[in-house]
């Protein structure tokens, strides 16, 4: 059986942990993570996606000494790109998020959605992209809850600043975070940096300051509302799974990553020392003063001497680029499909593929944003038991009662689309009988099928109104032509 990090942590707890106190339980879940290959993984690959490839940037050549040769160094951004292009798939448009009442015909249900609708701000939807980004590119996204101004807040937090121990080995519950982060505090104009550490349990967090052993700081409950200091009953963290395995996507194509930068950096000094060629000298004393004091010659006056039985030439070595190119284009396919991404590049998606051929290009991230599709509605169901209680607070029915209400929610992925041949799709989907919800959400020209039907009862509204309008015209000018002959008549 192999065990992750998190299990031993968790063993060491449950061993321990009797008669221990929080600060040791701290201490302890320190100690692991901070020697620990997650935690090195994550902080690689923040490096990697801020184009600070590690790797690359250690490029030295055979001669170090030598500062004539190029040492160029090329840290490319596919990682970047990559993680990118997967945030904006998934979440670069609004996501459909609908309810379940426990009766279909409950009034409250309406409610409830308005309540999400408001929650759900471009604010909010900006924090869960930054958190999604963390988890993507990290393999763990976390978002802390707490209440602010009568607002209820989702903050996205930074992956290896959050130590989770978790209850079970699904890591769907916690039991215990250590977050271990630096504070900046300025102290008569000056910049000092506290190592901070803070322990979280269900009931509260404790404070520390670091500087080889733990200080106690301050110890409080999770939040105040109302003046009062009230618990969630449950850690406000929770987690976004960039996938299953929790694993960063630079796991998966760091070595394809690393060969393209030193293949690119390798071409560039290549062509770089081309520039300047290898002057070879035949019949001439290999002493060092001899030959600088030729180059030199060569260099200021393009002219030199040699002996009879001498020579002199350049040396190129004639990079064979074409090659290069090949590979280079070779190893950005190979992280393309490793990394489950679409070549935006591809010169079909200039050629107006049908939407079976759109549906094939973009498989591989397909794949991918179904499974991260489920971690995301995993992510807004665990949120939703703080929003339910946040409802309480405001006096908006109880937690019990909006926790018998169901969530879903449907990402609308942004695809490039044939929309002429949806539209004409859509056209024959109204002929099968299909709900107009239905119908709404096929349709690309669509915002929303919530907006749609708003839009629509508008209109029809409006159209009701003018045509009572026009029959109250239509009834004033019967009843003043029938004025008109009864007067005739009476004359």
């Amino acid at each position: 059986m192999n065990f992750t990090e998190t299990d031993l942590i968790n063993a060491q707890i449950d061993y321990f942990g009797r008669g221990r106190t929080n600060k040791d339980i701290a201490q302890s879940i320190l100690n692991d993570w901070r020697n620990s290959k997650t935690l090195n993984d994550m902080i690689d690959a923040e490096e990697y996606y801020m184009c600070r490839n590690t790797t690359i940037s250690d490029k030295k050549r055979d001669i170090p000494s030598n500062d004539k040769l190029s040492n160029t160094r090329i840290p490319s951004g596919h990682l970047r790109s990559n993680v990118l292009q997967k945030i904006n798939y998934s979440l670069g448009k609004p996501f459909l998020l609908s309810v379940e009442a426990p009766d279909d015909n409950d009034e409250l249900k309406q409610i409830y959605i308005d309540e999400w609708n408001k929650y759900l701000t471009p604010e909010v939807r900006s924090t869960l992209k930054r958190i999604a980004k963390e988890a993507i590119n990290k393999g763990i996204g976390w978002a802390y809850v707490t209440i602010e101004d009568g607002e209820l807040k989702i903050i996205d937090n930074v992956s290896n600043e959050i130590y989770p121990a978790w209850t079970d080995r699904a890591h769907k519950e916690l039991d215990v975070i250590v977050r271990d982060y630096i504070q900046i505090e300025y102290t008569n104009n000056k910049r000092n940096e506290i190592k901070k550490v803070e322990y979280w349990d269900k009931d509260i967090v404790e404070t520390y300051t670091d500087n080889g052993n733990l200080i106690p700081v301050s110890i409080n409950p999770h939040m105040e509302y109302g003046g009062k200091d009230i618990s969630w009953n449950k850690l406000p963290f929770v987690a976004l799974k960039g996938n299953d395995d929790e694993l960063p996507l630079l796991n998966v194509i760091r070595q394809l990553i690393d060969a393209y930068d030193a293949l690119q950096s390798k071409t560039v000094d290549a062509l770089l020392d081309d520039i300047d060629p290898v002057l070879a000298i035949e019949g001439m004393s290999p002493d060092i003063e001899d030959i600088t004091k030729a180059r030199r010659l060569v260099k200021n006056s393009r002219v030199m001497t040699v002996e009879k039985e001498g020579s002199v030439y350049y040396v190129q070595s004639n990079t064979d680029t074409t090659s290069i190119q090949q590979i280079l284009e070779f190893l950005k396919k190979n992280m393309r499909e490793d990394g489950q991404s679409v070549d935006s590049q591809d010169i079909k998606f200039g050629s107006n593929p049908s939407g079976v051929a759109l549906k094939s290009m973009y498989q591989d991230i397909d794949i991918y944003t179904n499974g991260f599709e489920v971690e995301i509605e995993v992510f807004w169901q665990n949120i939703k038991y703080f929003f339910d209680i946040w409802l309480e607070f405001r006096g908006i029915g109880t937690s019990d009662l909006w926790d018998k209400y169901k969530i879903s929610l449907t990402l609308d992925r942004d695809m490039m689309i044939n929309e002429s041949a949806i539209i004409d799709d859509t056209v024959k989907l109204m002929q099968t009988g299909v709900s107009q919800e239905t119908i709404d959400l096929y349709n690309p020209a669509v915002e929303s099928p919530q907006i749609e039907n708003a839009r629509r009862e508008a209109e029809r509204e409006a159209d009701i109104k003018q045509q009572q309008n026009h029959n109250d015209l239509f009834k004033f000018i019967n009843e003043s032509n029938k004025m008109d002959d009864d007067l005739e008549e009476a004359i």
